[in-house]
């Protein structure tokens, strides 16, 4: 063979070597083990479009491409998934956020993912009770799950003063003990309950956690910490392949309840389980975050309110309660030490090597801003009412608080005002909850508009807003008072409705900032009810 040819041959080897090393190193591109590793999903309910997701990776093959055999156990009544899971006898679990409350027992759980940015959880009770308020619960016998499976609903009524007024049941899980008055008020889901009593023709009124400021995770798959320690890989390629099932579920809700339905036992109709996905849509909102995102910011905010409710009986470090992925090394070495082995033989790794390295700071780049923004999408949501965009009560609360320490610094006497909407409830009954939020919405414009920059306008939850007012002079907040009455006024007037639209304010110059927040927030509410009682649609002024 003449040197020229050997040469030749030489470099040719050289270039199938780059070339396969390339091939075995580009992104996506990984070999797949022969074994199928056998995987058990334990669900929290019986099989339905809540776990759509999990059923579109099975049923598609998102888990077969992860080399994973997954059985999808559903839930039933009195069974913890934690424990299923802890115990082994289940890899994975759905929960909530009461996860964080088994953790703070001492129970080694991992949360993965957070399907369900809001909790679908509600207190629904018969429009027939009579019951129109959180405060009209005192006394009436409540159907909640047992422990704090419903822990949302427990933060609600914990948070408005009324859990150790109310009789509590341990539900049935049967809307026909509410509609047969067994019990005045029952947990449901958004996504099953009414639509069975609308089906029924039967009036009924609906109290969302979410409306009096408590915002949990929902639908949180986990797993146990030593299965991710030992498994990594696995762990990763599962949360992998479940949400690439949440995100065709969320883009093709009908081709997947058609899919669903012939693969699994769902004693549902077609219309209930369109009912059921759209509902879903809302809770996962896949158009404003990544599906499955989780911020630690919010989880600490989370514990923070169980801590304040007493739920928790001290505040919990959430060191590895959330995904370590994040944490892990971004290239796994130990997984590609042969192919840069191989790389290393040929004379141009180094080129080939710089490219990938350019490759992989560009992945990196998008992806920090990719989690950036879901962070600060996520913050938002926690932070901000959904409707209107105002502020909401965790965010007042902090501004409040933050308020009064300056005025204890700087001897200033911020007010507060409490307003409540006129005869609102007449709006959703005649013409329909669009026209309320409509309403909603054209307060939170007008007021936005004729406060000052340094003040905070927020909603607290139905037709109650907040106005937190920096330092001016008193007779200054009578007229900023009034200012704000008239605009609200004008523009629920032009809704053209025949209702007496208005609103009652509470007026409550701080005078004293060592006083508590929640204090101060309660005197002005009763400010505010003085109003209502005095003939509605003026402003009644106090100190504190």
């Amino acid at each position: 063979m003449s040197r020229v040819s050997a040469t030749t041959t030489l470099v040719r080897v050289m270039y199938l070597s780059v070339l396969t090393c390339c091939i075995l190193l580009a992104p996506g591109v990984e070999a797949k083990s022969s074994d199928t590793r056998p995987v058990t999903l334990q669900l929290s309910w019986h099989h339905q479009y809540q776990f759509a997701g999990y059923y579109l990776a099975e049923i598609l093959g998102y888990y077969e491409q992860e080399n994973l055999k997954v059985n999808i156990l559903a839930g039933r009544p009195r069974i913890s998934t934690v424990d299923e899971v802890i115990s082994g006898r289940a890899d994975f679990g759905i929960g909530n956020s009461d996860l964080l409350l088994h953790y703070a027992e001492g129970k080694k759980i991992l949360a993965l993912a957070a399907i369900s940015q809001h909790a679908p959880t509600v207190l629904i009770a018969l429009k027939s009770s009579g019951i129109q308020s959180i405060g009209d619960m005192k006394g009436k016998r409540v159907m909640l799950q047992p422990g704090y499976a419903s822990l949302s609903l427990i933060a609600m009524l914990r948070q408005t003063g009324v859990m150790d007024k109310v009789q509590r049941i341990d539900s049935s899980m049967n809307i026909d003990d509410l509609v047969e008055g067994r019990t005045d008020l029952f947990n449901g889901y958004v996504s099953n309950e009414p639509y069975l009593l609308e089906e029924r023709g039967i009036d009924y009124s609906v109290f969302n956690p979410y409306d009096y400021g408590i915002q949990f995770y929902s639908d949180v798959l986990f797993t146990r910490q030593n299965l991710n320690r030992t498994e990594p890989k696995m762990v990763d390629g599962f949360v992998r392949a479940s949400l690439k099932g949440w995100r065709y579920a969320m883009d093709n809700p009908e081709k997947s309840i058609n899919l669903i339905t012939q693969f699994y036992p769902i004693d549902k109709t077609k219309p209930w389980l369109r009912y059921e996905a759209n509902k879903l849509r809302e809770m996962v909102v896949p158009d404003l975050v990544e599906i499955g995102h989780m911020s630690r910011l919010r989880w600490e905010k989370i514990a923070e309110q169980l801590h304040l409710m007493g739920l928790l009986d001290e505040k919990i470090d959430l060191g590895d309660f959330t995904s370590a992925s994040a944490q892990r090394p971004l290239i796994d070495w130990e997984a590609i030490a042969p192919y840069v082995i191989s790389v290393l033989i040929v004379l141009t790794a180094a080129a080939v090597t710089v490219i990938l390295l350019i490759k992989l700071n560009r992945n990196l780049r998008k992806e920090v801003d990719t989690r950036i923004k879901a962070e600060h999408q996520a913050t938002y949501l926690a932070t901000h009412d959904p409707l209107t965009g105002l502020p909401n009560r965790i965010l007042f609360m902090d501004r409040l608080e933050n308020t009064l320490q300056r005025a204890r610094r700087e001897g200033n006497s911020p007010g507060l005002l409490f307003i409540d909407l006129d005869n609102f409830k007449i709006i959703n009954d005649t013409y329909g909850h669009y026209k309320g939020d409509e309403a909603l919405k054209r307060v939170a414009d007008s007021v936005n508009s004729v406060i000052r920059e340094s003040d905070t306008f927020a909603r607290l939850g139905g037709d109650e807003f907040t106005l937190l007012i920096e330092h001016c002079e008193e007779h200054t907040f009578q007229i900023l008072a009034q200012k704000v009455l008239s605009t609200i006024q004008e523009a629920l007037y032009e809704m053209h409705t025949d209702i007496d639209l208005g609103a009652s304010i509470g007026l409550l110059v701080i005078d004293d900032p060592m006083t508590d927040a929640e204090a101060i927030l309660s005197r002005a509410d009763n400010l505010m009810y003085r109003a209502k009682f005095n003939g509605k649609n003026h402003i009644e002024t106090g100190k504190t």
